[in-house]
């Protein structure tokens, strides 16, 4: 990447993806090679950001556990785009709903379409991706700049 890698994003199957701060661009590792203190990441591939929807500033999976995984990509423009590789329209609009910068984003580990984003505008957003629905909102007393689900998918914590 150009310049600093503002979030990581690890899959079960030994793939890991990252996003750039400056390049606008996901990028697709194979860390299967990886050991403690080697460095050894093989570049899969690059993909580009649609123009004008911002840089990536969180990421996450819907559809875990699938083939084909879809990734989430929270942009600094407050918007939350889904990413298909395999399909003719790779990039979806699923959600613009923050105000402020949206830092946080993760999925539900046992229902596919629930993901949570929480940000600057101190809003915790639950979501039905099918729907690009909000399902509900909690007031935060302070920023968040993360948001993440218990494994058994019954807390969240910004």
């Amino acid at each position: 990447h150009k310049g600093a890698v503002l979030t990581m994003l690890a899959a079960a199957n030994d793939m890991l993806v990252t996003a750039g701060a400056r390049d606008d661009s996901l990028r697709y590792w194979d860390t299967s090679q990886a050991r403690v203190g080697s460095g050894v990441l093989v570049k899969l591939s690059d993909v580009s950001l649609p123009p004008d929807i911002g840089g990536a500033a969180a990421l996450g999976f819907l559809s875990r556990g699938k083939a084909t995984p879809v990734v989430v990509v929270a942009t600094t423009h407050n918007a939350l785009y889904a990413f298909t590789a395999s399909d003719a329209q790779p990039w979806k609009l699923l959600i613009a709903g923050h105000f402020q910068d949206l830092a946080g984003l993760a999925s539900h580990p046992s229902n596919p379409s629930a993901f949570c984003t929480a940000g600057e505008d101190r809003r915790l957003n639950i979501w039905d991706a099918e729907s690009s629905q909000l399902v509900h909102s909690l007031s935060l007393s302070e920023r968040a700049i993360c948001v993440d689900v218990s494994p058994l998918g019954r807390n969240g914590a910004p």
